[in-house]
């Protein structure tokens, strides 16, 4: 019988995200977690364990943490970092668009990372949300159809910068 073998996908990130995650992991590693195993040694020294809340607390927040390195490696390890110099491949991770909607709006948003924290207020849009999904790769003056739950949307791309 064969192992099943999972690719994890490549991530694309800019190099703060990439920076930012490997602050995380550091702490994580070497502030965190260690504090979490004093933790847990401590508590063991206060004798029967199945009812010790203090051990159980510790032990949960131990494999949330291990579970939050696991997470944040195997997101480094498949990271392709997208530096800010210009290229012509097209919008990409860091990439400022112009969009104009079907009414004539124009909005503008920088495409961020995955892992990088996105809300429409601050003038983002993540890779992975449909629209930005639509618009990597595209050039300026692309014409795109995105599904949103509000139905089918459609933009041009006035500006990419």
């Amino acid at each position: 019988m064969k192992a099943k073998q999972s690719k994890q996908k490549q991530s694309q990130l800019s190099r703060e995200s990439y920076e930012n995650l490997q602050r995380e992991l550091q702490d994580l590693e070497q502030n965190q977690l260690p504090a979490v195993v004093e933790r847990i040694a401590k508590a063991r020294e206060q004798g029967d364990l199945s009812e010790n809340s203090e051990y159980k607390d510790a032990k949960d927040q131990q494999e949330l943490l291990e579970v939050r390195i696991g997470e944040i490696r195997q997101v480094l390890d498949n990271a392709k970092v997208v530096d800010d110099d210009k290229n012509d491949d097209g919008i990409r991770v860091g990439s400022k668009v112009t969009l104009k909607n079907a009414r004539g709006k124009k909005s503008t948003y920088v495409l961020i990372a995955e892992y990088d924290k996105s809300a429409i207020e601050e003038d983002t849009i993540s890779v992975v949300s449909p629209i930005g999904q639509t618009l990597m790769g595209q050039k300026k003056g692309a014409k795109i159809s995105v599904e949103t739950p509000a139905g089918v949307r459609e933009f041009e791309v006035t500006a990419v910068g």
